[in-house]
């Protein structure tokens, strides 16, 4: 009889219809694979390779991070078809840092932005609506005059800053003495005034600019934007900043002469995904901030500042935003040495799963972040292009190596459960007695 066979399967009809039922459960969850690799992708962690049109094309907003090198350059769909790009990149560097790079920096770095902008952010009849620049150096502000004239700008966002040839005086053109008075600045030679001079012709060509809007982050108060998407959710983008008096105070240990800390933290924040944006801001800016606002908003992402430098990107502001990725504009490690190991290890004692959520530039080129993503039917189809994360999220890379956990697949669990229920149903009781009884005589 078949429920007396001595072999090492016990076999029963009971068994077998279960085995099968289970079989047939198993085939039917092939038709919501997409979803179950999806869920399970979700809770662990894991990430899913598609291409990067398929998160453009499936994103309500997205936000990139383009690769210029030592520099920072961010560009933003936003949900209400508005863009904003926040600082542009340095045109020259000592490397190339493009694979098979045939043109200078200057050339390759400038045509990167602008075509990045033509192919992913500038559709037709769009502009960028804002344009921030967080502070006064080349490798932020530099090619922000190319964009100017590639493309139409509605409103440029600015930290207070003058700028001389003379290190001594304070020399400024009428126009820009008029720019002064307009906001009510008294220029002192002992005052903030770097020197800087992209930045002056910069801002000398773009109030040039009849139709061009400025707005001045001088204000005491939180400077903000928003807008909805086409199903009513809202988006909003906050300047959180120091107090106006402070840029204009000599007697601020870090601030007179270093134009890194006027960056301000920008925070964009859409549905349950949060941003900051850091620019260079270093130690003594983030303590006023955090000063100032006392508490601030936890992130999903965090643009590490000044590219990962332990001059900023102190324990407490990290643990102020508490993100859950790091991302880092960083260029060729052994010019400047950055981003610090230091800095790591403060995300670290934070975090010590961000660890495996940081993306740099020089590793994995442009990265993209799309959200409200809705995966279509061809996600996946370009393999090794692109990274996504869950059904609401999507991270993009343009080149590099991202080795993430072992990615779940519908059949990883299919036959994992059969596995597993074949060998309750089938294996029977005394033989698995008789085996550990031999093992233990061993």
């Amino acid at each position: 009889m078949a429920n007396k066979s001595k072999g090492i399967f016990r076999f029963s009809k009971l068994r077998f219809i279960i085995f099968i039922i289970i079989a047939v459960v198993l085939g039917v969850s092939m038709l919501f694979s997409t979803q179950i690799e999806n869920y399970y992708q979700q809770i662990t962690g894991n990430v899913k390779v598609i291409s990067s049109t398929e998160i453009l094309d499936n994103s309500k907003l997205s936000v990139h991070y383009v690769n210029v090198g030592q520099g920072d350059c961010i560009m933003i769909n936003l949900p209400d078809n508005k863009n904003m790009i926040i600082d542009a990149g340095q045109k020259n560097g000592s490397k190339p840092i493009y694979s098979n790079q045939t043109e200078s920096n200057d050339v390759a770095i400038t045509n990167h932005v602008i075509n990045y902008a033509k192919a992913n952010i500038i559709k037709e009849g769009e502009k960028f609506d804002y344009m921030v620049l967080t502070h006064a150096h080349e490798d932020h502000v530099s090619i922000l005059d190319n964009i100017l004239e590639e493309f139409e700008v509605g409103t440029i966002v600015r930290s207070p800053e003058f700028y001389q040839n003379d290190e001594k005086d304070a020399v400024l053109t009428a126009k820009e003495k008029t720019l002064a008075d307009s906001i009510g600045v008294t220029l002192k030679k002992d005052y903030n005034i770097t020197k800087t001079n992209t930045m002056r012709a910069f801002l000398n060509n773009a109030y040039a600019e009849v139709d061009l809007g400025a707005t001045m982050l001088v204000t005491n108060d939180t400077i903000q934007f928003s807008g909805t998407d086409d199903e009513g959710n809202e988006y909003k983008v906050k300047f959180y900043t120091i107090d106006t008096n402070e840029y204009y105070n000599p007697t601020v240990g870090g601030l007179k002469s270093n134009p890194n800390n006027y960056s301000p933290l920008i925070i964009l924040t859409y549905k349950q995904f949060s941003f900051a944006f850091t620019g260079d801001g270093e130690k003594e800016s983030e303590k006023m901030i955090l000063q100032k606002y006392g508490t601030l908003p936890n992130v999903d992402f965090m643009d590490l500042a000044h590219h990962g430098s332990k001059t900023g990107n102190i324990s407490e502001f990290i643990e102020a935003l508490d993100p859950e990725y790091a991302i880092v504009a960083v260029g060729k490690h052994e010019i400047y040495g950055l981003p610090d190991e230091e800095v790591y290890e403060r995300l670290k004692q934070h975090d010590a799963e961000i660890l495996n959520r940081i993306f740099e530039t020089i590793k994995y080129g442009d990265i993209v972040i799309g959200l409200n993503y809705t995966p279509s039917e061809n996600a996946g189809s370009q393999e090794g292009e692109t990274l996504a994360s869950g059904a609401n999220m999507a991270i993009g890379i343009s080149s590099g190596e991202y080795v993430p956990q072992t990615v779940i697949k519908w059949w990883y669990i299919a036959l994992g459960l059969i596995v597993l229920s074949a060998i309750i149903l089938f294996l029977a009781p005394k033989t698995s007695k008789k085996v550990i009884k031999k093992m233990s005589k061993k």
